[in-house]
């Protein structure tokens, strides 16, 4: 697994595009991935199950850093020459951390919290709807089970949660004419400490995200060592 750090240039208007834009980010991110859809990442199947996760976080003074973690080592010059001036730098490692039972993290979460309802129609045929969770309760709740699916706990009650709210991106049809595809996604950040409970699923969930809305910048689980 290979985990990066880019960092991107505040000064220039194409940098404010892609931060407004969810699916001019998913463009970008897959460019540095040539060999998954055409050369500026278009293809929507880009980005397989688990395979490239990311997300943007903005920090003092402007900072804006770009986090990805991908199965696969990414061609950051290539991205680079496709959009020209919109990195400032680059940086990837191979990440061989080894995780053990009742290991303690400091964790970020960038999520899109969802609940599939199942209600019926008239005829009483089942009629399941996902719909988005936005009290925070609820988001603690989603959390909660998360972990216990991905091998860890986390004490709720000390979790910072912070809503990012609905973003949007626009996707261009290929056929002349058609109207251009309008993408939403409502994100939350989680910040907190867990405690991994089981290795191998726990593994499996830094490999393959947490939740939906992975191609639009949800789902990466970032984790520090704790010795408290």
């Amino acid at each position: 697994m290979f985990l990066s750090q880019v960092i991107l240039n505040p000064r220039h208007h194409d940098t404010y595009r892609l931060l407004a834009d969810i699916y001019a980010q998913h463009r970008f991110v897959m460019s540095a991935f040539p060999d998954r859809g055409d050369d500026e990442g278009n293809a929507e199947g880009g980005r397989s199950e688990g395979e490239v996760l990311y997300r943007v976080d903005t920090g003092p003074e402007g900072r804006i850093c770009l986090l990805v973690q991908s199965a696969k080592a990414p061609n950051w010059k290539k991205a680079s020459d496709l959009h020209l001036g919109v990195m400032c730098s680059a940086e990837e490692k191979q990440d061989n951390r080894n995780f053990e039972n009742g290991a303690r993290f400091r964790f970020r979460l960038r999520a899109n919290p969802t609940v599939c309802r199942v209600n019926r129609d008239a005829e009483g045929s089942r009629n399941p709807k996902r719909e988005g969770l936005f009290k925070e309760s609820e988001q603690l709740e989603w959390l909660s089970r998360a972990a216990e699916r991905s091998g860890f706990t986390v004490n709720i009650e000390a979790v910072l949660v912070t809503p990012r709210g609905k973003r949007e991106g626009t996707k261009l049809s290929p056929q002349v004419g058609r109207r251009p595809q309008t993408i939403t996604s409502y994100a939350v950040d989680f910040d907190g400490m867990l405690v991994v409970t089981n290795r191998e699923r726990f593994v499996q969930a830094l490999h393959e995200g947490i939740g939906r809305g992975k191609a639009w910048g949800c789902g990466l689980l970032s984790v520090v060592r704790s010795s408290r």
